[in-house]
């Protein structure tokens, strides 16, 4: 593409995006269409990149609740190593663990579609219909013990007794051994 990137721009690139190749071609192709020809700086680089990072963090909220061992352990490892805090991925974790359970409920007396998403509070079809597979896909019982290995991570990593990697891949195990195989 001809596009040139200072040194700490490009170090900077491959801390958030890792070892994807295939994230890191199309990161480089964003920030060359959005520089238009100049040097693509650090400032360049935050301002793209961050929408990435969150992207993972919803593809790890779903491997964890699809009992994805190995996806979800790499995409936590990319989290990390991007400078995600271990506390903000926890709190994704249980924000996606609550429209699950509420989902169960709406559900449960005939909401549906748009006003299932509506009441959900998702912006995005494919949003709700993901929640809603994953609702059926747990029984109550599944959630609640997740929600309980959830905050005892929380607890752990806010007590010390554990560190944030270590808490986090622990409950990513845990959640996803009482998880059901599809």
């Amino acid at each position: 593409t001809g596009a040139a990137i200072t040194p700490g721009a490009a170090t900077l690139l491959a801390r958030l995006v890792g070892r994807d190749l295939w994230v890191l071609a199309s990161e480089i192709e964003k920030l060359t269409l959005y520089t238009e020809g100049r040097r693509i700086e650090d400032a360049d680089v935050r301002a793209l990149t961050s929408a990435a990072r969150e992207a993972n963090i919803f593809e790890l909220v779903d491997a964890v609740f699809d009992a994805d061992h190995a996806r979800a352990e790499s995409r936590l490892e990319f989290l990390l190593r991007g400078g995600e805090s271990p506390t903000g991925i926890i709190v994704m974790l249980h924000r996606q663990l609550r429209l699950i359970l509420l989902c169960q409920e709406l559900l449960r007396h005939g909401v549906r579609d748009r006003a299932l998403q509506q009441r959900l509070g998702l912006a995005w079809e494919f949003q709700a219909r993901r929640v809603q597979d994953q609702a059926r896909r747990f029984t109550r019982r599944q959630l609640e013990d997740a929600y309980r290995r959830l905050v005892a991570a929380d607890r752990a990593i806010k007590t010390g007794l554990y560190d944030g990697d270590l808490a986090l891949n622990m409950l990513i195990v845990e959640i996803g051994t009482r998880a059901p195989v599809h």
